[in-house]
C-alpha cells in the first residue's frame, strides 16, 4: 500500500477541545540511578519540533518478517497521508543502512542468550543440541532461540559488536530525519491464549493464523538499539478495536517522541474511553 493510495477505513474519530488545549512540552520521567549520578548528568534534547510542518518523518508500513493485519497498515497510510499535508516531508522508503532481516535475528538470538541466566545446565545443554541439529540459515524463532539459549559468550560479544553498528546506522538515518513511525504490533488486541509453548501459538493477520512470536520484530526495531519509542493512538478497526503508531526517535530524543504523540493527541486522534472506562 502506497502513501499515497486511497483507502476505505473510517476518518479519525472527533479529537476533544481539551486535546486541543495548547500547553507546555511533555517532559519524561527518567534519569541516572543513585550511583551514576554522581559522574554525569542527564539532559535530554527539546523536542525536534513543535508541530508536523517541517519536521522530517520516515514510515514503515509492514516487512516481510512480521504481516501487519490491514486495520493498521490502513491507518498508518492515513496518518502519513495527513502528515504530508500539514507539512510534514514524508517518505515510505527511508531505512537505516543495515540488513533489518539481520538485525532482527541478532536481536531474538542476543535476548534468548540474556535470559538463558535462568535455565539450569540440563537445559542449556537440551537447547544447544538442538541449535547443532537445525540448519545454520533457519531463521524460525525457535531456531533463534535454540542458539541464543546455548550462545557462547564470544558469540555474544561479536553479535553485540555488530549491534553497536546497527546503532551508528540509526544515529546517521536520524541525522536526515526525525521521527521513524511503525506498527507496534501486527494486529489489534487479540483472545489470551495461554495453550503450549509460545513458539507454537498464533495470532490471526489479515484472515489467516501467523506465529505470535512474528510481531517480535517491531519491539526490536526499537529497544534493541536503545531507541526511544512511544505508542499512540492510531484508530480503530472496523470491529471498534484500538490500534496504535509506534513513534521511534534517536536515542536520547524522548522528548520528540513524545511531543510528536501529543500533536497526533491533538489534531489526529485523542484518547476516546471504552465503554465502562470511569
Amino acid at each position: 500500500m502506497r502513501i499515497d493510495e486511497p483507502i476505505s477505513l473510517p476518518i479519525s474519530r472527533p479529537v476533544s477541545p481539551a486535546a486541543k488545549a495548547a500547553a507546555e512540552p511533555p517532559d519524561a520521567i527518567a534519569g541516572p540511578e543513585e550511583i551514576e549520578a554522581a559522574g554525569w548528568k542527564f539532559d535530554l534534547a527539546p523536542p525536534r519540533a513543535m508541530q508536523f510542518q517541517g519536521l522530517r518523518v520516515a514510515v514503515m508500513l509492514d516487512h516481510p518478517l512480521s504481516e501487519v493485519d490491514a486495520a493498521i497498515t490502513g491507518r498508518l497510510d492515513a496518518l502519513a497521508s495527513f502528515l504530508s499535508k500539514q507539512g510534514a516531508r514524508v517518505s515510505a522508503t527511508a531505512r537505516p543502512d543495515y540488513d533489518l532481516a539481520l538485525g532482527h535475528r541478532l536481536y531474538i538470538e542476543m535476548l534468548r542468550a540474556t535470559t538463558s541466566g535462568r535455565l539450569d545446565d540440563a537445559a542449556v545443554d537440551h537447547w544447544r543440541a538442538e541449535a547443532a541439529r537445525l540448519r545454520a540459515d533457519d531463521a524460525s524463532y525457535y531456531a533463534m532461540m535454540a542458539r541464543g539459549h546455548s550462545m557462547l559468550h564470544r558469540d555474544f560479544l561479536l553479535g553485540n559488536e555488530l549491534r553497536q553498528r546497527m546503532r551508528r546506522a540509526w544515529a546517521a538515518f536520524f541525522k536526515e530525519w526525525d521521527v521513524f513511525l511503525c506498527p507496534p504490533a501486527a494486529s489489534a488486541a487479540q483472545p489470551h491464549d495461554h495453550v503450549g509453548e509460545r513458539w507454537e501459538r498464533t495470532v490471526e493477520v489479515n484472515g489467516h493464523r501467523v506465529p505470535t512470536t512474528d510481531q517480535m520484530f517491531w519491539a526490536g526495531i526499537s529497544c534493541f538499539f536503545l531507541l526511544p519509542a512511544t505508542v499512540a493512538p492510531l484508530g480503530f478497526t472496523p470491529s471498534g478495536l484500538p490500534v496504535g503508531v509506534q513513534i521511534v526517535g534517536p536515542q536520547f530524543g524522548d522528548r520528540t517522541t513524545i511531543q510528536f504523540a501529543r500533536l497526533m493527541e491533538r489534531s489526529w486522534q485523542a484518547f476516546d474511553p471504552p465503554p465502562g472506562w470511569d
